[in-house]
């Protein structure tokens, strides 16, 4: 048998975490950096692009993180999460880390519906 290694990183250095929810027309935004901190909720037209860095540059003055400052996010891997990764990941002003998060078609298949009305 193999033992797989994993490499974890920690660092003390605030980072902007940013969880969105991608609608047809609108995007809501919320904004934290982290436990305790309540979070800064904004909504935004889908896909605008200008917005996002503004309200990412206004949440990182917000709670007082330098320009440079990494943002983590979070959204559903779906209609607009891939090409929204891609983006995100290039931006040098947004200093993204981004993960998309989801479930592969499979893996919803043979998950046992707990919402089901009964």
């Amino acid at each position: 048998m193999t033992a797989i290694r994993e490499v974890h990183r920690s660092t003390n250095a605030l980072r902007l975490h940013l969880a969105f929810e991608l609608g047809w027309s609108q995007w809501k935004l919320a904004f934290t950096i982290g436990h305790g901190q309540a979070p800064r909720l904004r909504t935004i037209a889908a896909r605008d692009l200008a917005t996002l860095l503004a309200e990412i540059a206004k949440a990182k003055r917000r709670f007082g993180l330098p320009d440079d400052a990494e943002v983590v996010s979070c959204y559903e891997a779906g209609r607009d999460g891939f090409w929204l990764h891609r983006w995100l990941t290039s931006q040098p002003r947004a200093a993204a880390h981004a993960g998309g998060v989801g479930l592969g078609l499979a893996a919803l298949a043979a998950a046992k519906r707990v919402d089901a009305v009964v």
